[in-house]
């Protein structure tokens, strides 16, 4: 067989037309309304890519097509979470409670391996483990951990925000000082404030970094 005949973006088309025919005679003559390409039918599951083909499209323009590659699940994938965290933001929160979950899967799939259980270790990360899968930003937020391309962005993020602290910092102080020499220092005063309160923002954004980086 051609190797272009298993990409089914361009094969040739016609088995498939056929085979959609035929099962569109078979619903027919069951009196459904529904042409069955999915996992059901005894032939096997029609792909995606041959039922979005311009010809096929056509072909099933006035039928209900039920094309599902797998079973449906009978309960909803569930995910992992710390015990007692509710609500929590996953775009921020601390990793290594998933850091260390993710180990304790790797020393169980290890163990499973060595009691004969599994033919070589499989560690588990998806919705249908027992304790439920990863968030899918916890998962990308690791990813980039492992990017060294991210970690020296990083970093000079972290350099750059602790020099803008400073330097707001160092404006407040100045500020401070002008007010002996000012007979209303009120708006020195707020500006000292606020200048200070954007230098905590700038650390505590570079101790975030710090803790995402490490």
């Amino acid at each position: 067989m051609p190797e272009t005949w298993m990409d089914y973006e361009c094969c040739p088309i016609e088995g498939w037309y056929q085979e959609i025919v035929t099962r569109m005679h078979e619903a027919h003559a069951a009196g459904a309304g529904v042409v069955n390409l999915s996992w059901t039918h005894p032939r096997g599951f029609i792909p995606n890519q041959i039922i979005r083909r311009p010809s096929i499209r056509a072909l099933l323009k006035d039928w209900v097509v039920d094309n599902s590659r797998t079973p449906s699940s009978e309960q909803p994938p569930a995910m992992w979470l710390p015990p007692g965290w509710v609500n929590v933001d996953l775009d921020s929160c601390p990793l290594r409670p998933f850091i260390d979950e993710i180990e304790l899967r790797e020393a169980e799939a290890i163990r499973h391996f060595k009691e004969g259980h599994t033919v070589c270790p499989i560690i588990d990360m998806t919705a249908w483990h027992p304790r439920g899968g990863l968030p899918s930003q916890i998962t990308k937020r690791l990813d980039l951990k492992r990017s060294q391309v991210w970690q020296r962005e990083t970093r000079e993020e972290i350099v750059r925000l602790y020099g803008l602290a400073n330097k707001d910092d160092s404006f407040a102080q100045t500020q401070h000082e002008r007010t002996e020499s000012v007979e209303d220092p009120t708006r020195l005063e707020a500006a000292a404030r606020d200048l200070r309160a954007r230098a905590e923002q700038y650390r505590a954004r570079a101790r975030w970094l710090t803790e995402e980086l490490g």
